[in-house]
Protein backbone atom coordinates (compact mmCIF):
# COMPACT_ATOMS: atom_id res chain seq x y z
CA UNK A 1 0.00 0.00 0.00
CA UNK A 2 1.33 3.41 -0.81
CA UNK A 3 2.12 6.25 1.81
CA UNK A 4 1.02 9.11 1.08
CA UNK A 5 2.39 11.88 2.46
CA UNK A 6 0.66 14.43 5.70
CA UNK A 7 -0.71 17.13 4.03
CA UNK A 8 0.57 19.44 6.88
CA UNK A 9 4.10 18.00 5.97
CA UNK A 10 3.32 19.23 1.91
CA UNK A 11 1.92 22.48 3.72
CA UNK A 12 5.17 23.49 5.11
CA UNK A 13 7.21 21.93 2.28
CA UNK A 14 5.50 25.25 0.59
CA UNK A 15 5.90 27.53 3.29
CA UNK A 16 9.51 27.03 3.70
CA UNK A 17 10.46 26.82 -0.35
CA UNK A 18 8.33 29.56 -1.20
CA UNK A 19 10.45 31.54 1.22
CA UNK A 20 13.71 30.17 0.69
CA UNK A 21 13.28 31.18 -2.87
CA UNK A 22 12.23 34.47 -2.23
CA UNK A 23 14.98 35.25 0.01
CA UNK A 24 17.49 33.72 -2.21
CA UNK A 25 16.73 36.16 -4.92
CA UNK A 26 18.28 39.25 -3.28
CA UNK A 27 21.30 36.99 -2.06
CA UNK A 28 22.39 36.14 -5.97
CA UNK A 29 21.89 40.11 -6.84
CA UNK A 30 23.87 40.84 -4.02
CA UNK A 31 26.67 38.53 -5.37
CA UNK A 32 25.91 39.53 -8.80
CA UNK A 33 26.60 42.95 -7.62
CA UNK A 34 29.72 42.12 -5.89
CA UNK A 35 31.17 40.44 -9.35
CA UNK A 36 30.22 43.50 -10.91
CA UNK A 37 30.50 47.32 -9.44
CA UNK A 38 34.31 46.83 -8.18
CA UNK A 39 36.90 49.67 -8.15
CA UNK A 40 38.74 47.56 -11.16
CA UNK A 41 35.83 47.58 -13.56
CA UNK A 42 34.97 51.63 -12.79
CA UNK A 43 38.62 52.50 -13.47
CA UNK A 44 38.00 50.68 -17.06
CA UNK A 45 34.90 52.48 -17.59
CA UNK A 46 36.31 55.52 -17.11
CA UNK A 47 39.85 54.53 -18.91
CA UNK A 48 37.34 54.12 -22.44
CA UNK A 49 35.24 56.63 -21.94
CA UNK A 50 39.09 58.71 -21.68
CA UNK A 51 40.20 56.90 -24.88
CA UNK A 52 36.66 57.50 -26.75
CA UNK A 53 36.91 61.27 -26.60
CA UNK A 54 40.28 61.49 -26.65
CA UNK A 55 42.11 59.11 -28.39
CA UNK A 56 43.27 62.23 -30.96
CA UNK A 57 45.46 63.33 -28.12
CA UNK A 58 46.69 59.60 -27.72
CA UNK A 59 47.04 59.72 -31.61
CA UNK A 60 48.71 62.43 -32.24
CA UNK A 61 51.33 62.79 -29.35
CA UNK A 62 52.33 58.69 -29.75
CA UNK A 63 55.68 59.21 -31.90
CA UNK A 64 56.79 61.56 -29.09
CA UNK A 65 55.78 59.12 -26.56
CA UNK A 66 58.07 56.57 -28.30
CA UNK A 67 60.91 59.07 -28.15
CA UNK A 68 59.90 59.38 -24.64
CA UNK A 69 60.71 55.68 -23.89
CA UNK A 70 63.78 55.17 -25.84
CA UNK A 71 64.87 57.82 -23.10
CA UNK A 72 63.67 56.11 -20.52
CA UNK A 73 65.43 52.79 -21.48
CA UNK A 74 65.36 50.54 -17.87
CA UNK A 75 63.84 53.56 -16.24
CA UNK A 76 59.91 53.90 -15.55
CA UNK A 77 58.39 56.05 -17.95
CA UNK A 78 57.18 59.51 -16.90
CA UNK A 79 55.13 61.44 -19.07
CA UNK A 80 56.47 64.68 -17.87
CA UNK A 81 53.37 66.73 -19.59
CA UNK A 82 50.36 65.30 -17.98
CA UNK A 83 52.75 63.81 -14.99
CA UNK A 84 51.44 60.59 -14.97
CA UNK A 85 53.76 57.31 -14.05
CA UNK A 86 52.88 54.59 -16.43
CA UNK A 87 54.22 52.09 -13.79
CA UNK A 88 56.27 50.24 -16.94
CA UNK A 89 59.88 50.71 -18.43
CA UNK A 90 60.69 52.80 -21.58
CA UNK A 91 61.97 49.57 -23.25
CA UNK A 92 58.72 47.64 -22.01
CA UNK A 93 56.88 50.84 -24.01
CA UNK A 94 58.93 50.29 -26.93
CA UNK A 95 58.19 45.70 -26.75
CA UNK A 96 54.29 46.94 -26.68
CA UNK A 97 52.11 47.23 -29.93
CA UNK A 98 49.99 50.72 -30.15
CA UNK A 99 46.90 49.09 -28.52
CA UNK A 100 48.34 47.56 -25.75
CA UNK A 101 50.40 50.80 -24.97
CA UNK A 102 47.32 52.80 -25.54
CA UNK A 103 45.54 50.74 -23.07
CA UNK A 104 48.03 51.32 -20.60
CA UNK A 105 47.86 54.80 -20.88
CA UNK A 106 44.32 55.05 -20.71
CA UNK A 107 44.15 53.14 -18.02
CA UNK A 108 46.83 54.91 -15.90
CA UNK A 109 45.07 58.09 -17.47
CA UNK A 110 41.58 57.47 -15.71
CA UNK A 111 43.57 56.18 -12.42
CA UNK A 112 45.03 59.58 -11.98
CA UNK A 113 42.01 61.03 -12.55
CA UNK A 114 40.36 59.17 -10.21
CA UNK A 115 43.02 59.81 -7.11
CA UNK A 116 41.26 63.07 -7.57
CA UNK A 117 44.98 65.00 -9.57
CA UNK A 118 43.64 67.91 -11.37
CA UNK A 119 43.96 67.91 -15.32
CA UNK A 120 47.10 68.64 -16.46
CA UNK A 121 48.24 71.07 -19.28
CA UNK A 122 45.23 72.72 -19.12
CA UNK A 123 42.85 69.97 -20.92
CA UNK A 124 39.26 70.88 -20.49
CA UNK A 125 37.23 68.12 -20.25
CA UNK A 126 34.22 70.27 -20.04
CA UNK A 127 30.88 68.25 -18.92
CA UNK A 128 33.07 64.61 -18.68
CA UNK A 129 34.54 66.31 -15.75
CA UNK A 130 31.99 65.56 -13.39
CA UNK A 131 31.53 61.90 -15.54
CA UNK A 132 35.25 61.54 -13.86
CA UNK A 133 34.55 63.01 -10.54
CA UNK A 134 31.79 60.24 -10.31
CA UNK A 135 33.41 57.36 -11.19
CA UNK A 136 36.20 58.15 -8.99
CA UNK A 137 34.03 58.70 -6.07
CA UNK A 138 31.98 55.32 -7.11
CA UNK A 139 35.21 53.39 -6.98
CA UNK A 140 35.75 54.68 -3.59
CA UNK A 141 32.73 53.67 -2.38
CA UNK A 142 32.55 50.34 -3.88
CA UNK A 143 35.88 49.54 -2.20
CA UNK A 144 34.05 50.11 1.56
CA UNK A 145 30.59 49.11 0.63
CA UNK A 146 32.28 45.55 0.03
CA UNK A 147 33.10 45.56 3.50
CA UNK A 148 30.01 47.34 5.01
CA UNK A 149 27.95 44.98 3.25
CA UNK A 150 29.72 41.81 4.22
CA UNK A 151 27.30 41.82 7.57
CA UNK A 152 24.20 41.61 6.10
CA UNK A 153 25.73 39.29 2.84
CA UNK A 154 26.03 36.53 6.13
CA UNK A 155 22.97 37.43 7.83
CA UNK A 156 21.04 37.04 4.71
CA UNK A 157 22.58 33.75 4.15
CA UNK A 158 21.88 32.67 7.40
CA UNK A 159 18.03 33.85 6.44
CA UNK A 160 18.58 31.43 3.53
CA UNK A 161 19.89 28.40 5.32
CA UNK A 162 17.18 28.74 8.19
CA UNK A 163 14.80 28.37 5.44
CA UNK A 164 16.30 25.59 3.31
CA UNK A 165 16.91 22.79 5.86
CA UNK A 166 12.91 22.70 7.12
CA UNK A 167 12.60 22.88 3.49
CA UNK A 168 14.66 19.69 2.87
CA UNK A 169 13.20 17.87 5.62
CA UNK A 170 9.75 18.58 4.45
CA UNK A 171 10.26 17.60 1.00
CA UNK A 172 9.68 14.33 0.27
CA UNK A 173 11.49 11.54 -0.90
CA UNK A 174 13.73 12.58 -4.49
CA UNK A 175 11.81 15.77 -3.77
CA UNK A 176 14.85 16.48 -1.34
CA UNK A 177 16.76 16.98 -5.06
CA UNK A 178 13.57 18.17 -7.17
CA UNK A 179 12.74 21.18 -5.18
CA UNK A 180 16.15 22.69 -4.17
CA UNK A 181 16.74 22.93 -8.01
CA UNK A 182 13.21 24.39 -9.08
CA UNK A 183 14.02 27.04 -6.53
CA UNK A 184 17.82 27.63 -7.29
CA UNK A 185 15.93 28.32 -11.64
CA UNK A 186 13.59 30.63 -10.15
CA UNK A 187 15.52 32.47 -8.17
CA UNK A 188 18.70 32.86 -10.97
CA UNK A 189 15.81 33.64 -13.99
CA UNK A 190 16.03 37.38 -12.73
CA UNK A 191 19.47 37.65 -12.74
CA UNK A 192 20.56 35.45 -16.38
CA UNK A 193 17.47 38.02 -17.55
CA UNK A 194 19.19 41.18 -16.83
CA UNK A 195 23.15 40.38 -17.32
CA UNK A 196 22.35 38.27 -20.33
CA UNK A 197 20.17 41.58 -21.59
CA UNK A 198 23.21 43.43 -20.84
CA UNK A 199 25.48 41.22 -22.75
CA UNK A 200 23.31 41.41 -25.81
CA UNK A 201 22.71 44.96 -25.42
CA UNK A 202 26.85 45.41 -25.57
CA UNK A 203 27.54 43.13 -28.45
CA UNK A 204 24.35 44.99 -30.81
CA UNK A 205 24.57 48.64 -30.22
CA UNK A 206 27.84 48.22 -28.53
CA UNK A 207 29.68 46.84 -31.65
CA UNK A 208 28.96 50.12 -33.64
CA UNK A 209 31.77 52.33 -34.38
CA UNK A 210 32.92 55.48 -32.48
CA UNK A 211 30.42 57.53 -30.14
CA UNK A 212 30.02 57.94 -26.15
CA UNK A 213 26.92 55.69 -25.33
CA UNK A 214 27.84 53.00 -27.88
CA UNK A 215 31.40 52.61 -26.05
CA UNK A 216 29.59 52.86 -22.56
CA UNK A 217 27.22 49.68 -23.22
CA UNK A 218 29.97 48.05 -24.91
CA UNK A 219 31.89 48.39 -21.52
CA UNK A 220 28.73 47.56 -19.52
CA UNK A 221 27.79 44.72 -20.95
CA UNK A 222 31.83 43.39 -20.80
CA UNK A 223 31.44 44.30 -17.12
CA UNK A 224 28.25 42.10 -16.17
CA UNK A 225 29.85 39.01 -18.17
CA UNK A 226 31.06 36.94 -14.86
CA UNK A 227 27.89 37.83 -13.54
CA UNK A 228 25.85 35.92 -16.28
CA UNK A 229 28.14 33.29 -15.86
CA UNK A 230 27.19 33.08 -12.73
CA UNK A 231 23.61 32.72 -13.38
CA UNK A 232 24.18 30.60 -16.28
CA UNK A 233 25.98 27.87 -13.85
CA UNK A 234 23.44 28.39 -11.26
CA UNK A 235 20.54 27.33 -14.12
CA UNK A 236 22.96 24.48 -15.28
CA UNK A 237 22.75 23.50 -11.31
CA UNK A 238 18.92 23.72 -10.94
CA UNK A 239 18.70 21.57 -14.35
CA UNK A 240 20.93 18.93 -13.12
CA UNK A 241 18.83 18.60 -9.25
CA UNK A 242 15.34 18.75 -11.01
CA UNK A 243 16.83 15.81 -13.43
CA UNK A 244 18.21 13.98 -10.97
CA UNK A 245 15.21 14.17 -8.50
CA UNK A 246 12.76 12.83 -11.44
CA UNK A 247 15.08 10.42 -12.81
CA UNK A 248 15.53 9.26 -9.29
CA UNK A 249 11.82 8.54 -8.76
CA UNK A 250 11.42 7.06 -12.49
CA UNK A 251 14.05 4.50 -11.37
CA UNK A 252 12.42 3.54 -8.18
CA UNK A 253 8.69 3.34 -9.60
CA UNK A 254 10.23 0.64 -12.28
CA UNK A 255 11.64 -1.17 -10.24
CA UNK A 256 9.09 -1.02 -7.56
CA UNK A 257 6.63 -2.43 -10.09
CA UNK A 258 9.05 -4.97 -11.31
CA UNK A 259 8.68 -6.49 -8.20
CA UNK A 260 6.71 -9.36 -8.31
CA UNK A 261 4.97 -10.45 -5.06
CA UNK A 262 6.73 -14.54 -4.03
CA UNK A 263 3.96 -16.92 -3.74
CA UNK A 264 4.30 -19.74 -1.34
CA UNK A 265 3.44 -23.07 -2.54
CA UNK A 266 1.64 -25.31 -0.04
CA UNK A 267 3.37 -28.68 -0.49
CA UNK A 268 2.09 -30.77 2.49
CA UNK A 269 -1.57 -30.95 0.77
Amino acid sequence: MKKRTASWRIDLKWVFGILFTLFLIPTLAVLAFFMVATPQNAQNLTANIIGTQFGSMFDSQYENMLMLARAAGENEMILPEININLGITGNQVLSLSREEFREIFFSKFAEALMSGQQMPGGLDLGPLDAIFVFFGKLSTIVAKVHIQLMLPVIIISLVDLVFFVPFILFSFRFGKIFNPGVSLLIASLPGLAVTGAGLLLGKTIGSSQGGLINTLVKILGDIMQPAFKMFVILIIAGLVLCFMGILAGIIIRVVSRNKAPVKVTDTSK
